[in-house]
């Protein structure tokens, strides 16, 4: 194990805490973007109509059958809608 920086406080800690000991957060080794990509799969039978796809409240985009969106999201938490 290495001694890092805490992405919040900056204090020094282990790279494998899951929580800084200094200000609480969680995961304190963890930066930057990841990506997510959301598949709808095609179906002969079904809709064709378009779903909307909402993360944390946001429309971010429109799925058609056998559409997909890729994402850069923040690590983190985060909520993932399908309205149709």
């Amino acid at each position: 194990m290495a001694l890092i920086a805490c992405k919040e406080c900056k204090v020094q800690i282990s790279d494998a805490a899951p929580m800084c000991p200094q200000c609480g957060v969680a995961h304190p080794a963890l930066t930057g973007t990841g990506q997510v990509t959301i598949l709808r799969q095609a179906r002969t039978t079904g809709s064709f109509h378009p779903v909307q796809v909402i993360v944390d409240g946001e429309q971010v985009g429109e799925l058609r059958d056998g559409g997909r969106i890729t994402l850069d999201l923040a690590q983190g938490t985060h909520v993932v809608e399908v309205a149709g």
